[in-house]
């Protein structure tokens, strides 16, 4: 084989490597910039879900505040029922027991003094 030969096939291969390199490249640019978008697509999808998560973290807490306020609200009542309920009053004639400021007994109608 001439040398001519060997360097023309030589030329030839670099002709066909240097051609499968540049679709290489472009394949590689083109894989890059998907992985971008995709990138920013995760992160756009991200910060919905965090958004989301607060928001409903916030409700949650907003009812659990609700919650808490309400058996204040109802401790208070019962508080303020066995309280009052408490003040009772026994009848002298009949020994029923009746609400403190009971003028008539429940039981025997007489007057309480």
């Amino acid at each position: 084989m001439s040398t001519s030969i060997v360097i023309e096939q030589s030329e030839k291969r670099r002709a066909e490597l240097r051609s499968e390199m540049a679709v290489l490249d472009q394949r590689m640019q083109t894989m890059t910039e998907e992985m971008r978008n995709l990138d920013e697509k995760l992160t756009a999808k991200l910060e919905d879900m965090v958004k989301e998560k607060r928001a409903a973290s916030e409700k949650l807490e907003s009812q659990k505040m609700n919650i808490e306020k309400q058996l204040e609200e109802l401790q208070g009542k019962q508080e303020s029922s066995t309280q009052s309920s408490s003040a009772t009053v026994r009848c002298q004639h009949c020994g029923s027991e009746n609400i403190a400021n009971a003028k008539f007994c429940e039981s025997c109608g007489k007057n309480i003094e």
